[in-house]
């Protein structure tokens, strides 16, 4: 329930919020990959906006999950919150990396990229894990903790 009513009240400023934040990652990300964009052999758009796409939309999860957690009050929620932004935030590097990566040679593959990919799954989990385990410590006594 304290997650429904946190979303439901934060979700307008955060879209707000995501909706001045992925324009300036986007020229951020510009102002740094353009050399690479205009030395590829054909620099195509298409093809660069549907790599570009991911990393961008990465940075609205991240406003989404940034903003959640500061209005969650303590709990086990709150905890795992922070466990789930952090596997965002490995998966957008990820992306970011394998942007750059992709800039220089289109068929090419990221040793890091692939690390961070493997860092935002085990950090997903470990957000599932401290959930159950703190979602069964904080349950009042009596209440069935096996279900």
């Amino acid at each position: 329930a304290a997650f429904a009513v946190c979303l439901r009240r934060k979700l307008p400023s955060t879209l707000l919020l995501a909706a001045v934040l992925v324009p300036l990652a986007a020229g951020l990300g510009w102002l740094v990959f353009r050399p690479l964009f205009w030395s590829a052999p054909v620099p195509r758009w298409d093809w660069l906006a549907g790599l570009a796409m991911y990393p961008l939309l990465d940075v609205v999860l991240l406003t989404l999950a940034g903003s959640l957690w500061f209005s969650l009050p303590a709990g086990a929620l709150k905890r795992a919150v922070a466990w789930l932004a952090g596997g965002v935030l490995a998966y957008s590097l990820a992306n970011w990396i394998n942007l750059a990566v992709r800039l220089v040679t289109p068929q090419a593959d990221s040793p890091a990229a692939n690390l961070f990919w493997l860092l935002s799954d085990l950090l997903t989990l470990t957000a599932l894990l401290v959930f159950w385990i703190d979602s069964r410590k904080d349950a009042p006594e009596g209440s069935p903790k096996d279900e």
